[in-house]
């Protein structure tokens, strides 16, 4: 998996602003946050399809964003991961796993 990774993974807070987490995505030119506690342990990731997501259902909803909206509000929780020294095998089969399971959902971030 260590050639695959992505080079830019970038770590918040949960408690970060959208408005900062969109800010650091278009700066950095990157689709993915991981979201960690405050040991580095990955509790979450944030996506542009997440931000589009959440921001989708507060117009069909005509719901305003109001005040200050954290990564919490809207990240993908308890992702799963596997480590940088697995074999891609693996790290396919984590992947196929909604697949399997639909009751959980979990994401793959690997980069080409």
């Amino acid at each position: 998996m260590e050639r695959w990774r992505p080079r830019k993974v970038v770590i918040i807070a949960d408690d970060t602003p959208l408005s900062t987490a969109c800010d650091l995505m278009a700066r950095r030119n990157i689709r993915h946050l991981v979201v960690a506690d405050l040991d580095r342990k990955p509790i979450g990731i944030v996506s542009e399809r997440d931000i589009f997501r959440f921001l989708a259902q507060r117009l069909a909803t005509n719901k305003t964003i109001s005040g200050t909206v954290s990564i919490r509000q809207l990240m993908t929780k308890s992702p799963v991961t596997v480590r940088p020294t697995a074999p891609i095998s693996e790290a396919v089969t984590v992947a196929a796993m909604p697949l399997l399971r639909r009751s959980r959902r979990e994401m793959l971030l690997i980069s080409f």
